[in-house]
């Protein structure tokens, strides 16, 4: 650490104060457009209007030059350390051995001003344990260089500048194609859902105004049409939800545009280093020793294409903002020999096409029919009254949309069931579930926390239940083997709770649903028990 005196106290990159209050304009533009057209309708003139915007701004600048003339941070005796807050003080010691990854990000204005905002990620807390607004390269590189010095597990881990020779290996690199086609896949409903319902909470007043009149009138005008005429209004009417899945469409496709620009995923010395983004530029590091298990995901969509997603689950907060804590993308989109050859690179020996799968009991099926005939026979018993069909006409509709909705429920139920499925290969626990999209996970029996077995009513009755498997760091969703027999529930719980122990029951790794032994005696654990892997 040549270019600083070591244990003085240093003050972020005055850049900071643009970057935060460009950062507060973007969460309050919505509102500055609101109060702009609030006061031109109330007849406030240019000069009024501009002085409301000015002293509006204000609040947002105070807050941004403060927060930076208010953090302090210092390199000493093999920890961070670091002071911020305007009304409440704060001091912090980060300890270089807990630190888990430096990632660091740049925005477009960053680009252009020469900075970089770094977060440091400790396996505690919901989000980063530091975060340096705006930091110069070569500031930077003083507290990466630092961190190395006394953690040399991450000496690798500093990123490539202009100049050097890459020696990294890319395990992955996502195309133009890749791109579009992992917006395509995806939607973007909920964020104009999210519009509309701002506007109506906006305009309120003005939309109940004029909404009941407006109904009226489009009621009167159906009624008056000839069936030429209605099929056009139909028409109409289908063309216009058609515009806004289009609409949808093309901004999931511009987010990820914005997202996985570049997305680059690379590998050297026992690291991954990831790159994405298109104005922000987003770069952190992901050790694979504290990988504790990896998830994989692919929607409705997706799995006719044959393109999955694939996550690490870490102890430590990921240093994108979007991602989920613990969470790192490893592959947005990609074919399954991308997704096993980053598999092979993470563990070696997890093999996915050496597991021989279980299958969970058949009970989970029969479940699986029920809930959906049920529900979609109370849709059709409801849609029958309000039709307002005779007896005999709702009998027949009945009949007839009943045995054709059994037959899809059943389709629906087998693809479900086939789908679910474990197994346990070369110390690994495999599991894949899910309904229409299809979740897996693959996790190190050693990284295993906690394990929990399950049983609802009905399960208890069928003699069935569910493991449920936890990481340090989980992701968005549970890795749980659903639906098996209690025996052999109780066999993997103590085979991943107690991995080291001769004295528990182990079961052959290729049983099947069809061979598991009901009368196999278990630990006498009681259910429903949660316990702690050794």
């Amino acid at each position: 650490m040549p270019t600083s005196e070591a244990g003085s106290w240093h003050m972020l990159h005055p850049a900071m104060i643009v970057l935060g209050l460009m950062r507060e304009l973007g969460r309050l533009v919505f509102v500055l457009i609101l109060g702009t057209f609030y006061s031109t309708n109330r007849g406030a003139g240019f000069a009024q209007t501009l002085t409301l915007l000015f002293f509006f701004l204000m609040v947002p600048f105070t807050f941004a030059m403060l927060r930076y003339l208010s953090y302090r941070y210092r390199l000493i005796e093999g920890q961070i350390e670091i002071k911020e807050g305007i009304l409440v003080r704060r001091s912090r010691q980060i300890p270089v051995s807990k630190i888990q990854n430096m990632n660091q990000s740049q925005s477009l204005l960053a680009r252009m001003m020469g900075v970089v905002q770094l977060e440091v990620e400790t396996a505690g807390g919901m989000e980063a344990e530091a975060r340096f607004g705006a930091l110069s390269r070569l500031r930077a590189a003083e507290i990466r260089s630092f961190v190395q010095d006394h953690k040399p597990e991450m000496q690798d881990s500093s990123p490539q500048t202009e100049g050097e020779s890459l020696s990294e290996q890319i395990l992955f690199k996502m195309t133009w194609l890749d791109i579009v086609l992992a917006g395509a896949t995806t939607s973007q409903m909920g964020l104009i859902m999210a519009f509309l319902y701002v506007l109506y909470q906006n305009f309120e007043p003005q939309i109940l105004s004029v909404l009941p009149q407006t109904l009226n009138r489009i009621f009167i005008y159906v009624q008056e049409l000839d069936a030429h005429s209605l099929w056009g209004a139909l028409t109409v009417l289908v063309l216009g939800f058609a515009s806004l899945f289009l609409i949808s469409w093309l901004i999931s496709i511009f987010t990820a545009v914005l997202r996985y620009f570049g997305f680059t995923l690379m590998e050297k010395a026992g690291q991954l280093r990831i790159r994405s983004g298109l104005f922000t530029v987003i770069e952190f590091h992901v050790l694979r020793s504290k990988i504790q298990a990896l998830e994989g995901h692919t929607t409705f969509f997706r799995r006719f294409f044959g393109f999955y997603e694939i996550r690490t689950q870490t102890a430590a907060t990921s240093a994108d903002a979007r991602q989920q804590t613990g969470q790192t993308v490893l592959a947005p989109l990609g074919r399954k020999d991308h997704i096993e050859s980053v598999l092979r690179y993470v563990w070696p020996h997890a093999d996915w096409s050496a597991v021989a799968w279980s299958a969970v009991h058949p009970w989970a099926r029969g479940r699986q029919f029920r809930i959906l005939f049920w529900i979609g026979f109370s849709v059709l018993g409801l849609s029958s009254f309000w039709f307002g069909f005779s007896v005999g006409q709702r009998l027949l509709y009945w009949a007839l949309l009943g045995l054709l909705w059994a037959g899809l429920s059943y389709l629906i139920a087998s693809l479900t069931y086939r789908q679910i499925a474990y197994g346990i290969h070369e110390g690994f626990v495999f599991i894949r579930n899910g309904f229409l999209s299809l979740h897996f996970f693959v996790i190190p029996i050693a990284k295993i926390q906690t394990a929990e077995l399950r049983q609802t009513f009905f399960q208890r009755r069928k003699g069935v239940a569910s493991l449920a498997i936890d990481v340090a760091g989980s992701g968005r969703h549970l890795a749980e083997i659903p639906h098996i027999p209690v025996a052999h529930a109780f066999s993997l719980f103590n085979r991943v709770v107690h991995p080291y122990r001769t004295d528990v029951l182990v079961v052959n790794e290729a049983v099947g649903a069809n061979g598991l032994d009901q009368a196999e005696q278990c630990t006498g654990r009681p259910h429903g028990t949660t316990a702690r892997a050794d």
